[in-house]
């Protein structure tokens, strides 16, 4: 279950291949499509679905490392840049952050740094999609029955460790 676990934490990349779906739309909201069920996903369509979930792990420690480097070269520390990200998920967390004028300032200057690599970091994902011959849709709705359905989950896992072998 291993495996499993880093697919489910690409899976959470799939809210940023929604972004992309967002971006191939024109910035429309993309209706969430329906999760697939093990019996609707062919063996073909789960090694397809490992190679996808294989580059999106690359892609994310890629983008983690580029943002961190960024984060780092304007001088704030990693422990710091975590706590504010955080707590800009959280209301009640942001509203207790205390920001400096200094880190307002970093933030301020990495923004644009953060979504050029974020853009290219989708670009490559597409990219892996559209190399494995997989639609973006077809792509989140495994990705969401893989928390959905225990089967489906299973196949993906055996997948894993069969690579791993």
């Amino acid at each position: 279950m291993k495996q499993l676990s880093r697919v489910l934490m690409g899976a959470l990349s799939v809210l940023f291949v929604t972004g992309i779906a967002m971006a191939q739309m024109g910035g429309q909201q993309p209706q969430m499509p329906a999760y697939a069920q093990s019996d609707d996903v062919s063996d073909e369509e789960i090694v397809k679905f490992a190679n996808i979930a294989e580059a999106l792990d690359e892609v994310q420690a890629d983008v983690d490392r580029q943002v961190l480097s960024a984060i780092n070269a304007e001088g704030m520390s990693t422990e710091r840049f975590e706590q504010i990200a955080m707590a800009q998920q959280d209301p009640q967390a942001a509203a207790q952050l205390d920001l400096t004028e200094e880190e307002m300032e970093i933030l301020g200057k990495v923004g644009p740094v953060m979504q050029q690599i974020t853009m290219e970091a989708q670009q490559k994902v597409l990219a892996k999609i559209e190399e494995e011959e997989m639609s973006v849709e077809r792509f989140q709705m495994i990705a969401m029955g893989t928390q959905m359905d225990a089967e489906l989950a299973q196949r993906i896992e055996d997948e894993f460790e069969k690579r791993e072998s």
